[in-house]
Formats: structure tokens, sequence, C-alpha cells
């Protein structure tokens, strides 16, 4: 179903969005460390062979660079200051779109670790162990397990867009210098996402005009008829 989420970005995260007309999906690799991505899960779910280094490097980090991502937030956020701080870096926008997930892309929230909490998977693993029966896996588990990361970033109470990339199919990916990327185009039809930008929010001590100036400049303000995307009075100076 389609989904309303935010995504927060920088001055130049925003420049980059408007000049390119796109929303660039990265791989999971270069998060790897924070928040124990991928790590995490394996551990949570006893994947030993994700964890295993005798072979060279371990199984989820090879993973990691055919997951591609983008973080995304609800409406409302959990904590809009740290939002706005953290990830718009105190002067830049919230992208407000409306995502509708097709063919291979996911759109899920993040599941957080705790001590209290647990898995569906991890409950029928236990009862397997318990009745000595092998564990089950899912055939999409190395997705899976990119919806998982630990308590110590719950605050971002993130919603992720997910592609995954496979070696027998049509790889869509680009790079930039320094990592391959996904592209999504923006109010383009494409067979994985459809996304739309609904709205713009300048951040509370960021500059409404220098938005403005950067729509204008771009051909991303006009759709394929030459309308406006956006006019002066749909960009919104948040206070919160």
């Amino acid at each position: 179903m389609p989904s309303t989420v935010y995504h927060y970005t920088g001055p130049d995260g925003f420049r980059g969005i408007v000049s390119s007309g796109e929303l660039r999906l990265y791989p999971v690799r270069k998060r790897l460390g924070q928040g124990g991505e991928l790590e995490a899960f394996a551990q949570a779910h006893r994947l030993r062979g994700y964890l295993d280094p005798s072979n060279g490097e371990e199984f989820y980090r090879i993973l990691s660079d055919d997951l591609f991502y983008v973080s995304l937030t609800r409406v409302p956020p959990k904590d809009p200051f740290i939002m706005w701080g953290a990830f718009a870096k105190g002067t830049g926008v919230r992208l407000e779109f409306k995502v509708t997930p097709k063919r291979a892309a996911e759109l899920r929230s993040i599941h957080y670790e705790s001590n209290a909490s647990t898995t569906l998977l991890r409950e029928i693993n236990d009862a397997l162990r318990k009745a000595d029966e092998p564990p089950f896996n899912p055939w999409t588990i190395s997705r899976i397990g990119a919806f998982y990361l630990n308590s110590t970033v719950a605050a971002e109470d993130e919603v992720r867009l997910l592609v995954k990339r496979h070696a027998d199919e049509v790889d869509l990916t680009r790079n930039d210098g320094e990592y391959d990327y996904w592209p999504i185009p923006i109010g383009q039809p494409n067979d994985f996402c459809d996304l739309q930008l609904t709205g713009i929010h300048v951040a509370p001590g960021g500059n409404r005009d220098e938005i403005v100036t950067a729509l204008e400049r771009d051909a991303f303000r006009r759709n394929r008829k030459g309308d406006s995307f956006f006019c002066a009075n749909q960009i919104h100076h948040s206070g919160r």
C-alpha cells in the first residue's frame, strides 16, 4: 500500500536530489558498525555462517554490498529534533514522499533489539531446537536482517526502503566514484518503486529562499508537461 514518509537531508543532499531527480539507495556496507547492521540480526538468530571469518571476510559483510537502502521515518517522526539536527544538519529539509513499493523493493519499519523483545523467526527456531529439529531459514533471510538493528539507534525510529541486487538479474546500479548506488526516479514510472514528492519542509534553522532558488534552477521542478511540481507557497518553513 502507498505510505507517506519523511526523508531528512542536509543542504548538499537536497541539492543532489533536485539536480538528479532521484533518490539514491546506498549499500548497507556503508553503515556497517552502526547499530549492529546485519551483525546484530545474525547474532540474535544464531546465523554462525554469517559471522564466521575463517574463510576471509564475514559473510554478512559480503551480503551488505548487494542490499541497497535509504533511511526514511514515519509521519509524524518520533523525535523531530533529533531528525532535524542529525540528518538535516540543522539547515536542510524534510522531504515528504508517498512511497509505493513494487516488485523487489520493500518498505518496512526497523525492528530494534531490546532485552524484552524477540522475533517470530527466533521463537520458531527456539521451538525447533527444543524438538531437536533443524532451524528454519527463509530464503529472504538476508533482506530480513537489513530491517533489524540494536537499541543504540532506536531514537531514529527508521523506516527503510530497500532493494536487493541479484547476480542473475539486470543490474541497475551506478557508481558515484566511491560506492555503488541504486537510483529510484522521483515522479517517474519505474519497475521498483513509485516515489512521489508531496511536500518540502525547510528546517527551523534553514533558509527557505535558498531552497526555492535551488528548485527554480533545476529541471526537476517541472514534470514532463512543463508544469511546476511546487510553487513557492508549497515549500513550508517548519517550526518543529
